[in-house]
């Protein structure tokens, strides 16, 4: 980053911008014209101070990247249901207890990093995307039987090669052929909460 402090709103001027990087600096907002920029296609704020996403983010229609990590954000915005073309959402180290339903509409949605947030179970808004390929959801306080959504997950996403959940938490899988699909899983999890 360059820790830049503020962002100036004329960037929303730039109706040819496909690709905006502001991450890692010490910002505490973003101009709402950023959320103007029509061909925006990446979008990436993570490691700035700003406490999450305006609704505006939803005018961004041409959106195919998302990257809000690490932004202090407690709630996803509904805002997002509308970005159908994305390919790429990246909320992960963020105070995320549950995503929007509108999630489910991202038809394109090829990875999804949600770890190091607070779900305690997995979010029925992710278990019919059906060409996810990588799901990070590692380093949650995962809670309770986990199966029926990972089943959901697994049967409806057929092209998914990278699942990742993480020991924290105590996560339960009560089927054998669910748990083995889940890299790295270890059945000791289960035993020890």
């Amino acid at each position: 980053g360059n820790q830049l402090t503020w962002l100036n709103s004329s960037v929303g001027r730039m109706s040819a911008l496909t690709y905006l990087d502001v991450s890692q600096n010490e910002l505490t907002a973003i101009p709402l014209d950023v959320y103007d920029l029509s061909n925006l296609e990446t979008l990436d704020v993570s490691y700035n101070d700003i406490g999450g996403l305006p609704s505006d983010v939803g005018k961004l229609s041409n959106l195919e990247n998302l990257a809000a990590s690490e932004i202090g954000m407690s709630a996803l915005t509904d805002g997002v249901r509308v970005l159908t073309k994305l390919e790429l959402l990246k909320v992960e180290s963020n105070d995320l207890t549950t995503l929007p339903s509108g999630v489910s509409n991202m038809k394109l949605l090829k990875a999804l990093y949600i770890n190091h947030n607070d779900f305690a179970t997995v979010p029925s808004s992710i278990t019919n995307l059906p060409v996810l390929d990588r799901l990070y959801m590692g380093n949650n306080p995962w809670s309770g039987d986990q199966t029926s959504q990972l089943r959901s997950i697994r049967d409806n996403s057929p092209l998914l090669a990278v699942v990742t959940m993480g020991p924290n938490g105590c996560p339960t899988v009560t089927d054998a052929s669910v748990a083995s699909w889940i890299d790295g899983w270890d059945a000791s999890w289960d035993a020890g909460c």
